[in-house]
């Protein structure tokens, strides 16, 4: 975390880094790290609202879809 609160996944969006985004993405998901996703900048953005401001629909669909089917309970 950054002295702004930018997680990883913050900085890989705000640079457009897609494929990194997708590592970390890939290893919240195996690790179960839902609340990291949750987790709001200085500004309190988390990163599907960076996703959302800097139109990354990709992300912007798998962060949503993750945090829905974890929501539910449901396993992917």
């Amino acid at each position: 975390v950054t002295l702004c609160c930018e997680t990883a996944e913050h900085i890989a969006m705000k640079n457009g880094k897609l494929r990194a985004f997708k590592v970390l993405f890939g290893w919240l998901k195996r690790t179960n790290r839902k609340e990291i996703l949750n987790w709001g900048d200085e500004d309190g953005n988390t990163v599907l609202h960076v996703a959302a401001s800097t139109n990354q629909t990709e992300v912007h669909f798998l962060t949503f879809f993750f945090l829905f089917l974890i929501d539910n309970k449901m396993h992917i």
